[in-house]
């Protein structure tokens, strides 16, 4: 794949940096998303930040995350583990998943580390559905071990999520530094979703959903 990039005349890259550095080439190219999201409305900030207002009075924070749970270079097991030793502490987090596939492996990881009723398992949703639900969380999470230019972060940060990510692929072009841990480190993630006060919710937020505007579809 590198020789043929190397040699192509023109090249499409879903990144900005991570892909064009490991398969670089001598053609003309251009780094452009196949993300599509729908109109970025500032009703969608402001319903963020009203949420934000409220979740530290709730019950519990929910984290989500999309991905198949049948693969395991997604990552959400360190998130489980993280979250895991974090209610231990006092704080009260729910793990919810959206993705397809068999979630065995990752009901058995809930079950070991005692955590199986605070992580929600949604299957698949159709396209449209994925949207509202992004809207039911607080944090976003992007816990990958491999990555190109994630959509399902993009698509997050579009409806204001405060988002965490994994130091990989294109991950870090997305994410506010502060806000990115080391795949598979436990500890750095736990103390990333301590860091995710209120405070930096709200900034992260606006943060995000103004990045998110890059990749409006009249753009790309």
């Amino acid at each position: 794949l590198k020789k043929t990039v190397k040699k192509s005349p023109y090249t499409l890259y879903v990144s900005n940096i991570f892909l064009q550095s490991r398969y670089p080439t001598n053609g003309l190219s251009v780094g452009c998303s196949d993300v599509d999201l729908p109109n970025l409305d500032k009703q969608i900030l402001e319903k963020r930040f009203d949420k934000i207002g409220n979740t530290l009075s709730t019950m519990s924070t929910k984290i989500g995350t999309i991905g198949a749970v049948d693969v395991k270079y997604k990552g959400q097991e360190y998130v489980i583990e993280a979250i895991s030793k974090l209610n231990m502490k006092g704080y009260n987090f729910e793990y919810h998943i959206v993705g397809g596939g068999d979630s065995k492996y990752l009901r058995d990881v809930a079950k070991k580390y005692n955590v199986l009723d605070q992580v929600k398992f949604h299957g698949s949703l159709p396209h449209e559905e994925i949207f509202k639900w992004l809207d039911t969380i607080d944090i976003y999470i992007q816990p990958s071990m491999t990555e190109g230019l994630p959509r399902a972060l993009v698509e997050a940060m579009s409806r204001g999520c405060p988002s965490i990510g994994s130091n990989v692929g294109g991950i870090p072009e997305l994410v506010s530094s502060e806000f990115i841990f080391k795949a598979k480190d436990v500890n750095d993630l736990l103390e990333k979703l301590i860091k995710m006060n209120k405070e930096n919710m709200l900034k992260e937020a606006e943060k995000n959903f103004n990045k998110a505007k890059e990749f409006d579809k009249h753009l790309l």
